[in-house]
């Protein structure tokens, strides 16, 4: 799609093509992480795990399972100097921004609005 103009940019990751034609958006991607924290104070979601409401009810040891494996998984050495965020606080200047610069590039036809109110919490009160 890059190649015949469909897209302006796409996401790579690891697998960024080797053709010259291609470069990246951020000539120096640490610096640009850099910058983003010293204007938002925040690390924006890169993934996200979620599980459908009402899944609690029906296998009440499914969440709180897979939120240990992934807490396991997140206390485990980072090459990045950082760990992964937990929690609604933790997310919430990403779910907050994203949709607003979404609209603001007219990537989204209106603006959102995150409702946490009536969610419910987790049992360890994330």
């Amino acid at each position: 799609m890059l190649e015949q103009n469909q897209v302006d940019a796409v996401i790579g990751g690891n697998d960024l093509p080797r053709d010259a034609g291609f470069r990246p958006v951020f000539a120096d991607v640490k610096s640009a992480g850099e910058a983003f924290w010293w204007l938002h104070a925040f690390v924006p979601v890169n993934h996200m795990l979620t599980v459908r409401r009402g899944l609690d009810g029906r296998h009440p040891d499914l969440v709180g399972e897979l939120l240990n494996i992934f807490r396991s998984a997140a206390r485990a050495p980072s090459d990045k100097g950082w760990a992964p965020f937990f929690g609604r606080a933790a997310l919430r200047p990403t779910m907050e921004t994203a949709p607003r610069h979404m609209t603001e590039q007219d990537m989204l036809p209106c603006s959102l609005e995150v409702v946490w109110d009536g969610l419910p919490s987790l049992r360890d009160g994330e």
